[in-house]
């Protein structure tokens, strides 16, 4: 097809061409007529006829060739409209695909310009969940201290238990041992008490103080009440000294053999006595024992509270890690979908500042998301050196266990 301008340039001269040859015929035409004149003034008429008739043939023939040219004018210039009604239509076509691409290219741009907008959110989301994540994993160090200081709390606070529920196992045999000791003591004071009273009744019985009362008659002189009182002495006396005779075998007479029932009586009251003092003391030290098994008691109930709390912080955090690698995941994948889509748009026919606008924007992607990574991969290296849940399960069995014996000591110091 020729040009438009080419065509116009063309059309134009093919004009001028067919105008300059109408202007040369007339131009003709009038000088033949002024010709004629001048010759029909000298000229005869048969001559006149004969050049008229050579002039009619030469109108004639320019009139035909004029025709034929204006007709070749005529034609060329309809197909010069053709064309040119042509050209008009591809122009339009022309110019419509170019508005339509156009238009596709604004819509590539504002397409560009969202996945620029939804790129910087994510890059936004992404650096909040790194600053989650940074934070979570201080938590979990926390945790892990705190744990780690819990641990060493509890096996510092397991060998003090330990160490006093020996100390408590050993002064409970000692006790145990004083205590059988000072009932079996008190069980041979009793049988003795029991027998010297039973002694002393019968010879009680066998006294005749009744009688001796009913021959002096009414006793109301101070006198005579003193002397039965210094005679029940006397008696007493004498049965006591029955009774130390026949305890020989306790080893509680002189070398004299005479016996001495009152420093008997004053030593078994010493005794007595050293047996009350030693049930107080054991009495005492059972509400001392009872005081350090409700202290031990409190401990480990406060040590495992402050496990399970730690168990439930720790399962919290975990939780909030998991939901944050999900997350984290979910952004990674949304990135790689803009990545690609970006990759797609940027190997389309684009300008080149908008190639370079992409590729800038692939690069600012790239950058959290290769950050994200890193620092994923550097909390999953800390976390693989966490403290797993089988410690806080061994743990909870070793202070049930403990809580167990502290149990059975109790029971053991309450028999």
């Amino acid at each position: 097809m020729i040009p438009i301008d080419n065509f116009s340039e063309w059309n134009k001269r093919s004009f001028i061409l067919a105008l300059i040859e109408e202007d040369r015929l007339l131009s003709r035409i009038e000088t033949l007529e002024s010709q004629l004149q001048t010759c029909g003034k000298n000229v005869t008429e048969e001559k006149l006829k004969d050049d008229v008739i050579k002039l009619q043939e030469d109108k004639d023939k320019y009139q035909i060739a004029a025709k034929e040219s204006l007709k070749k004018i005529l034609q060329e210039k309809l197909e010069a409209i053709r064309k040119v009604q042509d050209l008009e239509n591809s122009l339009s076509n022309t110019e419509n695909e170019s508005s339509h691409l156009l238009e596709s290219n604004q819509k590539k741009e504002q397409e560009i310009l969202l996945l620029l907008e939804k790129a910087t959110e994510n890059e936004k989301e992404i650096s909040n969940l790194t600053k989650k994540l940074q934070e979570l994993i201080a938590c979990l160090q926390e945790v892990e201290e705190k744990y780690l200081d819990l641990q060493s709390q509890n096996a510092e606070e397991k060998l003090t238990l330990e160490s006093n529920a020996e100390e408590m196992r050993k002064e409970e045999q000692k006790l145990s041992t004083k205590i059988e000791a000072l009932k079996a003591e008190n069980d041979f004071t009793k049988e003795q008490l029991n027998a010297m009273k039973a002694h002393f009744d019968i010879l009680k019985k066998d006294q005749n103080v009744e009688e001796t009362i009913e021959k002096n008659g009414n006793l109301s002189s101070h006198g005579e009440v003193n002397r039965l009182e210094l005679e029940l002495q006397r008696v007493q006396k004498e049965n006591l000294k029955n009774e130390a005779l026949t305890n020989s075998e306790a080893g509680d007479c002189t070398s004299n053999g005479d016996a001495k029932p009152l420093d008997y009586l004053n030593r078994l009251q010493l005794d007595m006595q050293q047996l009350k003092k030693l049930l107080a003391e054991s009495r005492d030290n059972k509400m001392i024992v009872d005081a350090e098994l409700l202290e031990a008691k409190n401990q480990l109930n406060e040590s495992q509270k402050n496990i399970k709390s730690a168990t439930t912080e720790l399962h919290f955090v975990l939780d909030q890690v998991v939901k944050a690698k999900e997350e984290l995941q979910y952004k990674t994948n949304q990135v790689n979908d803009l990545r690609n889509l970006l990759t797609s748009l940027s190997t389309e026919r684009f300008s080149d500042n908008q190639k370079e606008l992409i590729q800038k924007t692939l690069e600012e992607i790239q950058k959290p998301f290769s950050q994200a990574e890193s620092e994923t991969d550097s909390s999953s290296s800390k976390r693989s050196d966490y403290i797993s849940l089988s410690d806080y399960e061994r743990l909870k069995k070793e202070c049930a266990m403990f809580k167990d014996r502290i149990k059975s000591l109790e029971s053991d110091l309450m028999r």
